[in-house]
């Protein structure tokens, strides 16, 4: 009896003594989102208007390596506005134009290049398996814009 007690503690404590392999550690870290049907989020927003009257409504063209790829939703200015795409696993280019509404016209009207959002390009790289989010903060105080790159995270 003393002989099978023991051998089931010499089992239990070389079972316990086992090494792993160290790949199949988990490595914490943080967690991105896989990629669906798009892998590129630009998010645009004026921040310092002065007074309500001012925020007008407006949307921005997005242009990626010098083509039209579409545009923003329409909101007010101080609105959060965004934009999504399907990019390639590759360096790009970016550019955002501003159209403001013209109430008088009753159309909207691209804004004159000294109140468009600087810098005007900036370059951006798509890695694979990734979400890039790009947000644009055009402060309209000073007429400049501050472009912060992420990933998007869980």
């Amino acid at each position: 009896m003393k002989k099978v007690l023991f051998l089931i503690i010499a089992l239990m404590f070389f079972e316990g003594c086992k090494t792993t392999d160290p790949g199949s550690i988990p490595v914490s870290g943080p967690v991105y989102k896989k990629p669906g049907d798009f892998n590129f989020i630009v998010n645009v927003q004026d921040i310092n208007i002065s007074n309500p009257a001012n925020d007008k409504r407006s949307y921005y063209k997005i242009y990626i390596d010098k083509i039209e790829s579409g545009r923003t939703a329409i909101g007010l200015e101080s609105q959060n506005k965004s934009f999504s795409a399907a990019l390639s696993v590759n360096k790009h280019l970016l550019e955002v134009e501003k159209y403001v509404l013209d109430e008088t016209q009753g159309k909207y009207v691209k804004v004159n290049n000294i109140y468009q959002p600087k810098p005007a390009f900036t370059y951006f790289d798509i890695p694979a398996d990734r979400i890039v989010k790009i947000t644009i903060i055009q402060d309209t105080s000073n007429n400049k814009a501050e472009i912060v790159f992420e990933y998007d995270k869980d």
